[in-house]
C-alpha cells in the first residue's frame, strides 16, 4: 500500500470519527446545553508558527466557530487553526500546551470518547466502539491482522512488461509504450505498492516522412505574346511515395500589351490559288536574322506542321527585307524543335537594322482533299428501277505539285476513297399499256 492510499485511509477514518463525535455531542446537548466563552474558544486558535507541526485531524467545516468547537470536543486537541478560503479545520495535540481550565470543563460533561484514551502505534487508526464497557480498537491502515504489523508495507512484485504498443506515428519521429502490472503475492491480484516504473516510453522511427524534391525549371512561356501560362513541377522523395498533390504549379506569363510574335499568312492568293502558298516576310508579323538555309528549312516545316500541315514545307527560300516593314524579328530556333512554339524569342533583336533582316518564303506540301459531293442527279427511269449518281472532285485542297525540284516525295498525296457513287432509284414496276 503507497503512502498516498495510507494517507487516504486515514482520512476517511478520520472523518467517520469527527461524524460520530457530532451525534454524540448533540445527544448529549439536547438535555444539557453548554454555554461557550468565546474568548475562551479563540484562545484555543494556534499562532501561525504551530502551523508548521503536524496535525492529528483535518476536516472541512463551515465556520471558525466550528472548527473551535470540534477542538473542544477532542479531549486530546491543545489548540486549532482554520483556514476560511479552503473551509479546512486542523486540530493538533502538543503536549507542550496547556488547555484552558474553562475547557477542560466543558469536556468534563461531554461523554469521553473510548479512543480518547486509546493510543495506537503509527500506521493504525483507532475505531470507538459503540459499547462503552468495551475497549476501541485499533485498525492496521495496511490491512495487517496485529497492530504490530501496522508500518509494515507490503511490496508488490511486477509481472513481465507487454509487447510494445504501435508507434504513435507512420512516419517520422513518433512514441510508443509498453506496460506492466504490478501484482501482489505472486498472484493476480492488482496492488499499487511495487517499487519502480510501470510505464515506459520510448521514442520510434519507422521510415522517413515523405517530402517533396526540389522544383525544376519553369517551362517556356506557352506564348509568344499575349498572356500565356507555364508551370514547374517537383516529386516526392522518396521516389513512389506519396507527400501530397502540390506537385506540380502554374503561373502567368507573357505581355498582355504586344504584337503577335508568329503570324502566318496565305501569300497573294489570287496569283498562287493553291492553298499552301505562305510567308514569313516583309508585310508580315515575323522576320529572322541571318540564317542558312538548312535552319530556314527546319522554321519553314515548324510553320507548316502548326497550321495543320503535317509534311512540312517543299522549301524554304530566305528573301532580304530592302523596304520598311512591319515585321517583328525575334524568334530564334536550333534545329531540335517538334513544334514552332518551342523556338525561343529573343527581345533584343528588335533593335537591329531592317536590313539585316530577311523573310523566308515557303511552299507547304499539301495534301489533296476532297470536294463537297454534287447533288443527285435526276434519276435515269421513271419506274423499273433507274440509277442516280453523284461525284467529288480532289481540289479541296488539290495536291500540291514540287515548284523548284523533281523530288516526287515532295508531292502532295492524292485524295484515297470514291470519286463517285451510284444508287439505284423508282424501284417501282412500271404499270402495263391498256
Amino acid at each position: 500500500m503507497t503512502a498516498t492510499m495510507q494517507q487516504a485511509s486515514i482520512d476517511i477514518l478520520k472523518a467517520n470519527l469527527f461524524i460520530v463525535s457530532v451525534i454524540c455531542y448533540y445527544s448529549v446537548a439536547a438535555e444539557k446545553t453548554l454555554q461557550f466563552d468565546n474568548v475562551v474558544l479563540q484562545n484555543l486558535k494556534s499562532s501561525s508558527d504551530i502551523r508548521t507541526t503536524t496535525s492529528f485531524l483535518d476536516t472541512e467545516l463551515y465556520s471558525e466557530y466550528q472548527c473551535a468547537i470540534e477542538c473542544v470536543k477532542q479531549y486530546s486537541c491543545t489548540s486549532y487553526f482554520y483556514i476560511s478560503q479552503t473551509k479546512v479545520c486542523s486540530l493538533f495535540d502538543n503536549d507542550n500546551v496547556q488547555v484552558n481550565e474553562k475547557v477542560k470543563e466543558w469536556r468534563a460533561q461531554l461523554p469521553r470518547n473510548t479512543c480518547d484514551t486509546k493510543k495506537c502505534k503509527p500506521g493504525a487508526v483507532c475505531i470507538e466502539n459503540k459499547n462503552m464497557n468495551q475497549a476501541a480498537t485499533c485498525v492496521c491502515l495496511n490491512g495487517r491482522s496485529t497492530t504490530e504489523d501496522c508500518d509494515k508495507i507490503v511490496v508488490g512484485k511486477f509481472a513481465d512488461w507487454s509487447e510494445w504498443k504501435s508507434c504513435s506515428v507512420t512516419c517520422g519521429e513518433g512514441y510508443r509504450s509498453r506496460k506492466r502490472q504490478c501484482l501482489q503475492d505472486g498472484v493476480e491480484t492488482l496492488t499499487h505498492n511495487c517499487i519502480g516504473k510501470d510505464l515506459e516510453i520510448q521514442p520510434c522511427n519507422i521510415t522517413t516522412c515523405p517530402m517533396y524534391g526540389p522544383w525544376s525549371s519553369w517551362t517556356p512561356c506557352s506564348t509568344f505574346c499575349g498572356i500565356g501560362s507555364k508551370q514547374r513541377n517537383r516529386s516526392c522523395v522518396p521516389p513512389g511515395s506519396n507527400c501530397g498533390n502540390y506537385t506540380s504549379e502554374q503561373r502567368a506569363c507573357g505581355e498582355a500589351n504586344c504584337q503577335r510574335v508568329a503570324g502566318i499568312k496565305q501569300t497573294e492568293p489570287e496569283k498562287y490559288p493553291l492553298k499552301g502558298y505562305l510567308s514569313i516576310r516583309e508585310g508580315d508579323i515575323l522576320c529572322v536574322g541571318s540564317i542558312d538555309a538548312k535552319m530556314a528549312k527546319h522554321m519553314a516545316d515548324l510553320v507548316c506542321k502548326s497550321i495543320g500541315l503535317p509534311r512540312g514545307a517543299q522549301y524554304a527560300v530566305l528573301n532580304q527585307i530592302k523596304y520598311n516593314s512591319t515585321c517583328y524579328p525575334g524568334i530564334i530556333c536550333d534545329g531540335s524543335e517538334n513544334d514552332f512554339y518551342e523556338c525561343k524569342y529573343d527581345r533584343s533583336q528588335a533593335g537591329k537594322n531592317i536590313s539585316e533582316l530577311f523573310a523566308i518564303v515557303a511552299r507547304c506540301i499539301v495534301d489533296g482533299g476532297y470536294s463537297e459531293w454534287t447533288p443527285w442527279s435526276p434519276c435515269t427511269k421513271s419506274c423499273g428501277t433507274g440509277y442516280q449518281n453523284r461525284s467529288r472532285t480532289c481540289t479541296d485542297p488539290p495536291p500540291s505539285i514540287p515548284e523548284i525540284s523533281d523530288d516526287s516525295s515532295l508531292a502532295g498525296y492524292n485524295c484515297t476513297g470514291e470519286y463517285s457513287q451510284l444508287k439505284p432509284c423508282n424501284t417501282q414496276s412500271c404499270k402495263a399499256k391498256t
